[in-house]
């Protein structure tokens, strides 16, 4: 499963940016909401200086990633790993 670093988020951050620079108006309400909420995870992050919740961090480069159209099974939970 992919570990996640905080150069993996802030290179999401520049995709999420460019995408958002030629999104459609009626998505900019959206945009900004994930926009202020990325934001506010990586500065958590960068304070505690690593991501110690993948599980979650994950959770929120699907959700990013589906946003913008782009390939997201890198980051899905395998729900087996859950169980043991």
């Amino acid at each position: 499963m992919k570990i996640i670093t905080i150069k993996d988020c802030y290179e999401l951050r520049r995709k999420f940016l460019k995408y958002s620079e030629t999104a459609e108006q009626h998505e900019s309400i959206i945009l900004l909401y994930f926009h202020i909420y990325m934001n506010e995870i990586i500065k958590e992050y960068e304070k505690a200086e690593g991501i110690a919740d993948q599980s979650g961090a994950r959770a929120m480069f699907r959700v990013i990633l589906r946003i913008i159209g782009e390939d997201f099974s890198e980051y899905e939970e395998d729900p087996d790993e859950n169980n043991s």
